[in-house]
């Protein structure tokens, strides 16, 4: 079988999988989904759609060759809506509105405006008409300023490089005044066009699409480089003929095809739907005529750019699936390659947001993996790199980045897998270790031990710990003092009068504080007296009577809060729970409306719990030895009990180490509230029809959110078991669960059908939909009562 006829066996063969077929058509799905409703919520797709659109249409026609005169007269018609608008929403008189108007653009003919306002169909608010036409005039007023920019560029390069501290021509910095001044001037004289389609935003927002590469590339590799391992067949493919160099490179050459074509398809299905909807637009017109790539040094056309775009996409989509398929080759295991996969991601993305562009370690973060992925970046920021003395275009430095990490991980990948074939002990990260089954110094080792010792060492879950341990620490250092701004400040100081329950003396004192909000200020009488008498300045005065006013009517918000807050009192003591009063809702909020740092920390919890559970009982199945185990008294229902045994010790420790920092430290800024009052008496938590106390409340969170964590264990432990295989039980474990909370993080809430619920209770408390939420948690119950049940009689039935 000659190299082709392997690539095709391998293409065949992974093209063949309905599962892998199933998880990408899905993939797109939520990509799709997630973009529409991204569109809907922003009201951008009403704007450009329908009657709307084609007016949107004409307009741009008529902008076409405009000179000044047509962009003045575009400024009259954005400040006439803009005019009729603001009398819409204050209450105003339209008459006087127009007036005003009038004062402003007195060459303009009121009768034939009138006349023009009337013809405009009814479906075109004054809102939608004043968005219309400030989208224009920031169109034509970014075309007019360009020019400038581009002359300002190599004006202020003529002026530092007369400077002496830029003078030494050899120096870097002069190199890079005068590479940036020469990169502008290559563009030469550009001509800007407005009838481009907002296709182009939507369609480079790929941040559903790019998360969801991070872990495709990990599903395919696996269904190339670790199902057969994990069979035990791999090492009857590699004595084959055929089993070395050429086995490899098939393998490499369908992978690095396969990611290729899906994240071509991902991407390009995103500009497709992005064009249904918005239009294609005029394609030839300049990159540049988007003020978003104003600083784009590159020739291009919108059309141009978009395949740019796409191609360092996929070129991104390689160089991650290069790292995990090194990962996995060398490691062997799927479990390790995946958890240095993602503490590289992890570093290379913390280094991408932490170093400043300014900073002498610029490097890290321009030549970066996530800097590669960002393929909006090279167009939207030109920035030169410093080497030995030579200024870099950071675009180039990425460019080297994809080829070198590509090149150097499939070089590697072919070495280890060589040395590995010829029976070669391969050192480092590679290397085998020798497992202790049974004996410790010649003495006997407990299953349980045992099982631990497999689960922390072999699994990786103590790296897990570790790290685990770092992120909740810091965490725990992020959680804000709550100083806030002058009206938190004001908010606050009526708080900390009236915290506690509510009473008839605190009844009495905000009708008196409301009577003393009403009053005249005595200060700004006296003051008003001085401008009169010619004691200060109209300067000084005006000055001071707009601070005043400022800090008036934060104060008067703050007070306000505190009203609406008195309103949510007296309900919930009408509807009988007394024991409410006034509580700091802002230090409350990081107790039970923090959802996405929880959401985060869940978002860790999960992720090491199924990567460890899944390489907890999926080890003997990789390594054929299963069956022997079953053959043996205690490998059947023992070695199961001590497995979940050891998944929920584990569970229980990392939720203790990610959520107990977390909440000392939000219990610690919380010493001053009162956590025997209601949560019912709190804005936000009406809703609660059962009388639940904010410490209870607290108690029933913390409570379920871990019992949720060991629910989801003793399921990825099903599951595993199930499918046999490590890697898919896993995969399928990351959809059914981390797959809702990262939709969750995005904005779309799957709380009622998925581990959402569980893992933030709070949302029943905010909703009060109680009765629901016991159902929810009979099927959360049912779920792993069937788990368990499934895994005894799958003990016994292997058994007989």
């Amino acid at each position: 079988m000659g190299l082709l006829e392997l690539f095709l066996y391998e293409l065949r063969k992974t093209v063949a999988s309905k599962a892998l077929l199933a998880i990408i058509i899905l993939c797109l799905g939520i990509s799709i989904a997630y973009q529409w409703s991204e569109t809907r919520s922003g009201g951008q797709y009403d704007q450009y759609s329908g009657l709307r659109g084609a007016f949107w249409s004409e307009e741009l026609e008529k902008t076409k060759g405009t000179d000044r005169d047509k962009l003045k007269q575009y400024f009259e018609i954005e400040g006439w809506y803009h005019g009729l608008l603001a009398a819409e929403e204050n209450g105003q008189d339209i008459e006087s509105s127009l007036m005003e108007f009038q004062e402003l653009y007195p060459d303009v003919d009121m009768e034939v405006r009138l006349h023009q306002s009337e013809e405009v169909p009814e479906e075109m608010s004054h809102l939608t008409m004043h968005k219309f036409y400030n989208n224009i005039v920031s169109r034509l007023t970014y075309q007019e300023s360009y020019p400038q920019f581009r002359e300002s560029i190599q004006q202020k390069a003529d002026e530092l490089e007369d400077l002496a501290l830029f003078s030494d021509i050899s120096g870097y910095s002069s190199r890079n005044i005068m590479q940036t001044a020469e990169a502008y001037k290559k563009l030469g004289d550009l001509t800007l066009e407005y009838d481009y389609s907002a296709a182009i935003y939507m369609g480079t927002n790929t941040v559903m699409v790019d998360m969801m590469i991070l872990f495709l590339v990990i599903l395919i590799g696996w269904q190339i480089f670790c199902r057969e391992r994990e069979n035990g067949i791999y090492p009857i493919l590699q004595t084959a003929k055929r089993g070395g160099m050429a086995f490899i490179s098939a393998k490499l050459a369908v992978y690095f095809l396969m990611l290729a074509i899906l994240s071509f398809l991902l991407y390009a299905a995103q500009f497709l739907f992005a064009f249904s909807l918005y239009g294609i637009g005029n394609l030839d017109v300049a990159l540049q005529s988007l003020s978003e790539y104003r600083n784009c040094v590159l020739p291009v056309s919108i059309g141009t750019y978009i395949w740019l775009f796409l191609g360092i996409k996929v070129a991104a989509c390689l160089v991650f699936g290069s790292l995990i398929v090194f990962f996995m080759i060398a490691w062997k295991r799927f479990v390790p390659a995946v958890c240095t996969y993602f503490g590289v991601a992890l570093i290379e993305y913390a280094l991408y947001t932490t170093v400043n562009s300014l900073s002498k370690w610029n490097w890290f973060r321009y030549v970066n993996l996530f800097s590669v992925l960002d393929a909006s970046q090279p167009f939207t920021v030109y920035w030169n790199l410093n080497l030995f003395s030579y200024p870099i275009w950071a675009g180039f430095a990425k460019m080297v980045l994809c080829i070198a990490t590509i090149f150097l991980c499939m070089v590697l990948s072919i070495l280890i897998y060589c040395r590995e074939r010829e029976g070669k002990r391969v050192h480092g990260i590679a290397s085998g270790r020798q497992i202790a089954v049974c004996s410790f110094g010649g003495k006997h080792v407990s299953i349980f031990a045992h099982e631990g010792y497999k689960f922390y060492v072999l699994g990786g879950m103590g790296v897990f710990l570790i790290v685990a341990s770092a992120i909740s620490m810091h965490m725990a250092e992020g959680i804000p003092s709550h100083t806030g701004t002058t009206e938190i400040q004001a908010y606050r100081y009526y708080i900390e009068q009236l915290q506690g329950t509510y009473t008839e003396e605190t009844r009495a004192w905000l009708e008196q504080e409301t009577q003393i909000m009403q009053m005249t200020d005595q200060e700004a009488l006296e003051t008003q007296e001085q401008f009169q008498n010619g004691e200060i300045s109209l300067e000084t005065y005006t000055d001071w009577m707009e601070k005043r006013q400022q800090l008036i009517e934060m104060r008067s918000r703050g007070f306000y809060k505190i009203l609406a807050q008195e309103q949510v009192i007296k309900n919930a003591k009408e509807n009988g729970f007394e024991n409410a009063g006034f509580v700091d809702q802002y230090k409350l909020s990081y107790l039970f409306k923090d959802e996405n740092n929880q959401m985060f920390l869940a978002c860790v919890l999960l992720s090491a719990l199924i990567l460890g559970v899944s390489g907890l009982f999926g080890i003997e199945e990789r390594n054929g030895m299963m069956a022997l185990l079953q053959s043996t008294q205690k490998g059947r229902q023992p070695l199961q009990r001590r497995k979940l045994l050891q998944t929920i010790l584990c569970a229980t420790v990392l939720y203790a180490i990610l959520y107990v920092p977390y909440y000392v430290a939000i219990w610690r800024d919380l010493s001053e509230v009162d956590a025997s009052l209601v949560l019912n008496g709190v804005p936000g938590y009406q809703k609660l029809p059962v009388p639940l106390s904010i410490r209870h409340a607290f108690v029933v969170m913390f409570v379920l959110r871990y019992l949720t964590a060991v629910i989801c264990s003793i399921i990825t432990a099903a599951v595993t078991s199930a499918v046999k295989k490590q890697a898919l039980g896993s995969v399928i474990c990351f959809l059914l669960f981390l797959g809702p909370c990262i939709l969750y993080l995005w904005k779309v809430n799957l709380s009622g059908v998925s581990v959402i619920g569980g893992l933030l209770p709070q949302l029943t408390f905010q909703n009060g939909q109680v009765m629901l939420y016991g159902v929810y948690w009979i099927g959360m119950l049912a779920a792993v009562g069937g788990s368990l049940y499934w895994m005894r009689k799958k003990i016994y039935t292997n058994v007989k």
